[in-house]
């Protein structure tokens, strides 16, 4: 019986820590070889503190992706003024404060973002930067 809930318990907190991203070198590279100029491309780098719960990914307030730590996702976003933000799910939402980032997709080039978790002693941050292409494409392949 210990066996069955320890194997059940490991599972979940497998499941837990996938998301809809890739975290390989190769889906990295497919995923920026894919990019058009209405993508937003996104990699998650939230380190040893923010490494197990996944992160809910909304935009304009609709949810449209979950990432965990490393992964990499690109999303199709319409033209004109849009609102990124990012939300731990689950018990871990409680204390940390959403990421937000407010950008203009005028259909030319891909935009770029690094997901990362600001702590400090008393509160934790998400924050979603805009970024260089080259900056991304190194840091999307950092650790994996």
């Amino acid at each position: 019986m210990k066996k069955l809930i320890v194997a059940l318990t490991l599972l979940l907190t497998l499941a837990a820590c996938a998301g809809s991203g890739t975290r390989t070198v190769a889906g990295v590279d497919t995923v920026l070889a894919n990019t058009d100029g209405n993508s937003v491309v996104i990699v998650r780098k939230t380190g040893y503190a923010g490494v197990v719960p996944r992160i809910s990914i909304f935009l304009d307030g609709e949810k449209v992706a979950t990432l965990a730590n490393d992964e990499v996702i690109s999303l199709q976003v319409p033209p004109g003024e849009r609102v990124l933000e990012a939300q731990f799910e689950g018990p871990s939402i409680i204390g940390v404060k959403r990421g937000e980032a407010r950008f203009t997709n005028d259909g030319t080039a891909p935009q770029y973002f690094a997901l990362t978790l600001d702590t400090t002693l008393f509160s934790a941050t998400l924050q979603l930067r805009k970024v260089a292409a080259g900056y991304f494409a190194s840091t999307a392949r950092e650790g994996i």
